[in-house]
């Protein structure tokens, strides 16, 4: 992929002042202000695929990495890594800016709008959590109100995020909440050969 082909970024909030369990919140109101941007400044329907993935037409478009250090229950310090593909090839299921766009793109201005929205995103986080941006992160989120066939619990669907960065989703028996990091949503195949991966599978069990 090269230099100056794919941009990726790396931030340090220090002092977040914030409780460990709250940094799925942060993960989500990132993506949301990185989504924001770009939509903005390039018109592109793009999507947040739940917990941290940037999509658009379905595949994936980057996703962020957040990092803790915490010497208390407090988190002190949280890298946040950014990867976006811009003018670089892609693998399977995943696209990059300048296939959309229909031309090569500036990194140093995609640089700019992803701190744009980093910043706004984070602020956001500071003043409100995810209450202000919550309806917004649903109307972008991938697969909301599709049901998803095989899971521990049958056939489920998904409903959205909840004001703490989980996820809902809809089972024969109710609603249940699922934490980040006990379930990962994938994407579906292009290749006739392989069909439709599976999108839905557990990675540890628990509430």
């Amino acid at each position: 992929m090269g230099i100056g082909s794919r941009r990726t970024l790396s931030l340090t909030a220090a002092q977040p002042e914030c409780p460990l369990s709250n940094v799925a919140e942060l993960t989500i109101a990132l993506a949301w202000g990185v989504i924001a941007a770009l939509r903005s400044h390039l018109a592109l329907d793009l999507q947040i695929k739940w917990p941290n993935d940037l999509v658009a037409q379905g595949q994936k478009l980057g996703g962020l990495l957040l990092q803790t250090r915490s010497f208390s229950p407090q988190v002190q310090v949280v890298v946040a890594g950014l990867g976006l593909n811009v003018n670089n090839s892609v693998p399977e299921m995943g696209i990059n800016l300048s296939t959309l766009m229909h031309q090569p793109l500036d990194l140093t201005q995609v640089a700019a709008w992803v701190l744009q929205g980093l910043e706004q995103g984070y602020s956001i986080w500071q003043q409100s959590g995810l209450t202000s941006i919550q309806a917004e992160i649903n109307s972008w989120l991938m697969y909301r109100q599709q049901v998803l066939p095989s899971s521990p619990w049958g056939a489920v669907k998904i409903e959205g995020i909840t004001a703490s960065g989980s996820l809902q989703i809809l089972t024969s028996q109710g609603v249940r909440t699922v934490n980040p990091g006990h379930l990962h949503l994938g994407y579906l195949s292009a290749d006739p050969d392989l069909g439709i991966t599976t999108l839905y599978s557990q990675k540890c069990f628990g509430d």
